[in-house]
Parts: structure tokens; sequence; C-alpha cells
């Protein structure tokens, strides 16, 4: 706790530091030195993380995985803890599983294999097979991860707000760090609950049994317990991976892998849109570790972090949807005012360009008329959304859309990067 509040407390001096100096120098300058203090900030945080592990690495990992809430300094000089996640000795796992089972291992499993297949920072997987010969995946909570992530953030959330308050206080605009720490908490606490994860798979599988080619584990409730989530096994390969291969022979002229291509991405789009915009309950976590395609069929994996969208917010976000695709300022207006999304001006000229921009390949994929984006128009796009929200910035953007950004963004990065054809992606919402 001493070393953490110490590198937490010189991160903030300065940050600070470089707000007291923007006030007597030129605007170039202070970015040029905000950026430095970005870069060095987020390599002694990552330098704390491996040091102190528990919540600061999943910490990290969140912070890494949000180029859309922190500088890009951050989200990239944090993404190594992705994978810095060492296996925990397998005797303290199962001491873990039997305890929340309640009975020696080799009551409750045929086999258990004492090596993970993949290890998190805070639970790790194992294969095992149950009494009745079914193979499945057992993820296990890392032993006392639940004390020290909640310590962890307790040191971590004033930090935030303090920095937010000194910001304001030297009368720099820069982004309020609050919801990050409120949003920081709330997944963090949520990822642990195992019990929510279990009912999270539960309904978003039964949501997307309809859905052909759609995939998601059977949670074993039997087998799970707090600390425990037991569901069948799936097999397939890493998403990006089988595109990567598919994109080559598309290339080379091969019409058949051009069509499971298409097929792949197509399943993704519906799949995810059959849960944001009907179900309500949608995996918010999609990078390609998460997604994984067998044969035809795109399986979901990983639950952990799972956004809900009640009846009534559901409704706005559709009407927000079908006002942007077809161009109706008006209502896109009332939807923005209903979802709680607010502008220092009030004006919402700046919602309406982050909205294009947020909604353009997705429109490309519905109505499967358009191309998608090129890289050098991504490029450009950026440049004018900098301008646009310096001029008149999102003060207030409410938390379900930060989780949605986040899924539509990484869904339009796989598009943008394989480039389907569009007018097989088209779908009725």
């Amino acid at each position: 706790m001493m070393r953490a509040g110490r590198s937490l407390a010189v991160i903030a001096g300065r940050y600070r530091l470089e707000m007291t100096r923007a006030a007597f120098v030129s605007e170039a300058r202070a970015r040029r030195g905000l950026d430095d203090a970005h870069t060095a900030n987020a390599a002694r945080f990552l330098a704390l993380a491996e040091a102190l592990g528990g919540g600061y690495v999943k910490i990290g990992q969140m912070i890494g995985a949000r180029p859309d809430l922190v500088p890009h300094a951050w989200s990239s000089t944090l993404g190594p803890l992705q994978d810095a996640a060492p296996p925990v000795d397998f005797e303290q796992i199962r001491a873990v599983v039997e305890e929340d089972l309640g009975g020696a291992l080799e009551e409750r499993f045929a086999s258990f294999d004492p090596e993970p297949i993949a290890a998190a920072s805070i639970g790790q997987v194992h294969l095992a097979t149950t009494l009745d010969g079914e193979r499945v995946a057992v993820k296990v909570q890392r032993p006392g991860i639940a004390e020290r992530i909640d310590a962890d953030l307790a040191l971590l959330e004033p930090f935030l707000v303090a920095l937010s308050k000194g910001a304001a206080e030297e009368g720099v605009q820069t982004p309020d760090l609050r919801p990050l720490a409120r949003h920081t908490r709330l997944a963090v606490m949520e990822e642990l609950d195992y019990g929510l994860e279990r009912e999270n798979m539960t309904t978003v599988g039964e949501g997307l049994a309809a859905i052909e080619g759609v995939r998601v584990p059977r949670a074993l409730a039997e087998l799970s317990a707090a600390r425990v989530l037991t569901s069948t096994y799936e097999v397939g390969e890493k998403i990006t991976a089988v595109l990567d291969r598919l994109a080559v022979r598309r290339d080379e002229g091969d019409e058949s892998a051009s069509e499971q291509l298409d097929r792949v991405l197509s399943r993704v789009l519906q799949m995810y849109m059959h849960q944001v915009l009907h179900l309500g309950a949608f995996q918010a976590d999609p990078h390609p570790g998460n997604l994984l395609v067998d044969g035809d069929e795109v399986v979901l994996l990983d639950f952990g972090c799972t956004g809900v969208l009640g009846d009534a917010r559901r409704a706005e976000y559709r009407a927000l949807l079908a006002a942007i695709m077809l161009d109706d300022r008006v209502g896109a207006a009332r939807c923005f005012e209903a979802l709680g999304f607010r502008t220092k001006s009030g004006s919402t000229d700046t919602l309406h360009a982050v909205a294009e921009a947020l909604v353009r390949d997705l429109r490309a994929a519905i109505d499967g008329r358009g191309e998608w984006t090129r890289p050098e128009e991504i490029l450009s796009e950026v440049a004018r959304l900098s301008a646009v929200a310096s001029e008149d910035p999102i003060e207030v953007i409410p938390d379900d859309f930060i989780l949605l950004a986040r899924v539509f963004g990484t869904l339009g990065g796989l598009f943008v990067t394989y480039r389907p054809r569009t007018s097989a992606m088209a779908l009725t919402l």
C-alpha cells in the first residue's frame, strides 16, 4: 500500500506540474508536456502493476483495453498486461475447488487437468471431465483475489478523483476521471461475481439459441459456486487467426473463402445486434480471444463483463440508431437528451458528429449498400472529431454507452480490417 501510494502520488504530482506549467507556455508546448507526462506516468503505473500484481494488474488490463477513455500512451503502454498473469500453483486451485464444491476433487470430476489452458489476473481455466463423461472448462478464482482487489481499488479511486479535481482547480480542460473510477470498480466487482457471470452466460446463451451459426457455452450449476464456474468446453480457433487465412485466400481469388469470411462476420454482427437491441444483455468484451470460430460457427466466450439494458433504455437506443441511420437530427437530439448525454454548451452538434462516425461502418453493414472506411479516411475523421470536440466537449456520457462504444468499436475494427462484402452483411434489425 505504501509503494502504491507513493507511485500514484508521483503520477498525480507530474500531472499537476504540467497543469501549472500550461498557464505560462504556449498551447503547443503545453500539449507536448502533457503528452510526455502521459508516457512517463503510464510507464510508472506499468511498473507498479508488474511489481504488485493483484488488483493493479486487473486495473491496468482494463485501462489498457479502453482507448476510448484514456490517452493513447496509457492504452498502448498497458497493453502487455493482458498477458501478465502467471498461473497459480495447482494445489491452491484444488483447495478452492474442494472448498467451494464441498468435497474432494476426485469426487466431483472424473479428471481434472492440473495445467491451465488460460490464466488471467482474476482466475484461470482448467480442462476437466465430469463424472458423466462431459468435457468441461472450469474457471477457478485466484485465492484471496477478491480481498486484494478491493483494497487496491480503495486506493485507486480517490487517486483518480483527486486527479480530476486537481485538473479543474488548475483551470485545465481534461477528461473527468470519476466515471472511469466508478466504471472500473463496478466492472471489476462484477467480474469477481461468478454467480452473476453464470446467470449472464445462461441468459445470453438462451437468447442466442435461435441465431443460426452461433454458440455459447452452457453453464453447469451443480459444478459451480462463488469462486468456481464450470461450463461446457467449446472448441474453436481465435477469430482473427481464421479471418487472416480466409482473407489471404479471398485475395487470391478463392470465392469459397470469401463467402466464409462474409458469413462469419455477418453472424458476429447479427449476434451482437440481437443481444443489444432485442435481448437487452450483451457480452461487452468481444476481443479476439473471446470470439472463436468452429467451421462456420461463431463461439462467444467469457461473460464476466456483460452489459444490461432495460426495456426503456433499449427502446431509446433503438430509436437513436434509427434516427441516425435516417439522418433525423431532431429525433436524434431528443434521444441524446433522454439517454443522458450532455455537452458543455448543451448543443448536440458534437454528439451528432461522434455518433455519425460510430455508425458509419455499422450503416454499411446493415443496409448492405455502403463501403468500408479506408485507413486514410479514419485518420481524417479522427482529426475532424478532435476539432469538433475541442470546441464543445462532451461532458456526460452514460455508463451503458461506454460499453456499447467498446463493443461496436471493436466490431467495426473487424469489419474495416477484413472488409467483407457489405451486401453479405445486410440484416433486419
